[in-house]
Formats: structure tokens, sequence, C-alpha cells
């Protein structure tokens, strides 16, 4: 909520993410959530209403890890995502 005094542009001009150094998105939004919830709804596609648990995820996440590596990828370098958002986009990000 808002403070009487702030504006919505005032808070806006004064916010900042506040991410550590080294942060690893994948161990975030899916190991960690993948071992105390593995059969938990991580995501629901909208387009087809598939559930995807945390712990499927994360092993779409760890698969993808390998073929990128079997591929000569290392850790800090690009690869483009050219696909529309959904499950699958989540596990190249997360990858």
């Amino acid at each position: 909520m808002l403070a009487p005094h702030q504006t919505y542009d005032e808070l806006r001009e004064r916010f900042a993410w506040h991410v550590p150094h080294r942060l690893n998105m994948g161990v975030q939004v899916l190991d960690t959530p993948a071992s105390l919830w593995p059969d938990a709804a991580a995501v629901i596609d909208g387009a087809t209403g598939d559930v995807h648990t945390f712990a499927a995820l994360a092993d779409e996440v760890a698969r993808l890890c390998g073929a990128l590596q079997a591929l000569g990828a290392r850790s800090g370098d690009r690869v483009a995502v050219v696909a529309p958002q959904g499950p699958r986009t989540l596990v190249v990000h997360a990858a």
C-alpha cells in the first residue's frame, strides 16, 4: 500500500532490485522448491492446461544443461531463446 505522502512515481523512482552478486535462477526458482515440494504444481500451461511440477521442471533443466554443455556451452555463455512464453521457455531460462 502506498503511504499517503508517496506517489507511485516517487516509489518507482526509488525502487531498486537487491540481487546478490552471484545468483543462480535455476536454484532459486526450481531446485530449492523441487527439494521442498517436488510434486507441487510449479507452472500450469495456459494454452494446454498441462500441469508441470517443480520436480519435472528441475529434471528438464538438468537435462538441458547437460545437452548445452555437450554442445560446448560453459558457465557465463549466452544462449538465445527464440520461443513463445511458456513452460519450455522457463526451462531454457533456468538452464
